[in-house]
């Protein structure tokens, strides 16, 4: 099996929850956010071992790290199996079919200058940091057990000392509390599997980001709910990320490797494409399922009633009543802010532009609460 640059370096922090979905990305490494499945991966016709190769991406970019799985997983071969070992700088990472407004304070994020990405498969919202380490399996569908993936991590863990066991749904416990959530993407003849494992990390600083921006928003898309968690610093005081890292590699070479598969360039001429996908704003907030937005503000004058439809994060229709409110100004709204992206940035731009809403001065009282959203 081959190796790819391995580097360790120890993080402190201290956390205490982590958010998954329900069933319903130095020489450093990041956390990919993916597909969360209740159901079990095939597992017919499993080969004892495959040509191997683990890469551990020397970035702390959540979104190269992505595009990094996202092109090995393309480029798989037929009896390949790869692992990434990666980590990501502080960063919160949705489902592909979630919506970001109800799933992170995006306002908080953003003075922190914490990252929010969207990676391609599904399930729940997770914060990322350093001191989190994330594991990928790539594989063919046809030869993917996630019962045994997940048990090279175990056994990696127990040969730490820390007694880890697994849980529903591929879920690593350590003392009745999670430790790892395990997720999968499943492609035509490829699955990706990855998990995180959160062994000295602040999540102090994920309740903090796990929260929503607005709680008045009615969606269908997926929703995270908080799971009690630890990290393996708990069990094993001192424990580091090479500790960990050399452990897992260490099992899965073991468990997988009867070969060499060939090695990947990764690139930045080979990243391009895929890093300018996951930083685009039609791929980070543009994916959002359709939601529904209201709004009640109060005024000296009285009351509004506000309802955005909003679809791909770009307002659709919007509805303004108030009371008092002229006919005239309800029309400069809907049809000053149809398109407009769902960003108080972009709403301000357009009303700064539009007429004053016939001069109705309740018009520019709801503008300006629009405008002080915190988007």
């Amino acid at each position: 099996m081959k190796h790819e640059a391995l580097t360790g370096q120890r993080f402190r922090g201290r956390g205490r929850r982590y958010i998954e979905r329900r069933s319903a990305p130095a020489k450093n490494f990041i956390i990919p956010r993916c597909h969360h499945s209740t159901s079990t991966l095939p597992s017919l016709n499993t080969p004892a071992t495959f040509n191997t190769r683990i890469y551990y991406p020397d970035t702390l970019d959540i979104r190269r790290n992505l595009a990094i799985e996202e092109l090995l997983f393309n480029g798989l071969r037929d009896g390949q199996c790869l692992l990434l070992l990666w980590r990501s700088r502080d960063s919160v990472v949705i489902g592909k079919n979630q919506n970001p407004w109800k799933e992170c304070h995006l306002p908080s994020m953003r003075s922190a200058g914490v990252m929010m990405a969207r990676r391609r498969s599904g399930g729940g919202t997770v914060y990322h940091d350093p001191a989190n380490l994330n594991f990928t399996y790539l594989l063919e569908r046809s030869h993917a057990d996630a019962k045994r993936q997940t048990r090279v991590v175990i056994d990696a863990l127990r040969d730490l000392g820390i007694p880890a066991e697994q849980g529903d749904r591929h879920v690593i416990l350590v003392g009745g509390r999670k430790v790892s959530g395990n997720a999968f993407y499943y492609g035509k003849n490829q699955v990706l599997h990855h998990g995180t494992l959160l062994i000295d990390s602040d999540l102090d600083r994920l309740d903090r980001y796990l929260r929503p921006t607005f709680d008045n928003i009615q969606t269908r898309s997926i929703a995270s709910v908080p799971v009690a968690v630890a990290n393996l610093s708990e069990f094993s005081p001192g424990l580091s990320i090479k500790d960990v890292i050399r452990a897992i590699a260490a099992r899965f070479e073991a468990a997988y490797a009867d070969g060499v598969a060939d090695a990947v360039a990764l690139t930045d001429a080979a990243l391009a494409p895929l890093y300018g996908k996951y930083s685009s704003w039609d791929w980070r907030f543009g994916l959002t399922p359709a939601f529904e937005f209201t709004g009640s503000p109060s005024f000296d004058w009285g009351a509004a009633a506000i309802t955005m439809s909003v679809v791909k994060s770009r307002i659709d229709t919007i509805t303004v009543a108030g009371t008092g409110l002229s006919a005239t100004a309800t029309e400069v709204f809907a049809d000053t802010l149809a398109g407009c992206r769902f960003d108080a940035g972009d709403i301000a731009s357009r009303l700064d532009a539009s007429k004053d809403g016939g001069g109705d001065a309740r018009f520019a009282d709801i503008a300006e609460w629009l405008t002080n959203l915190e988007f």
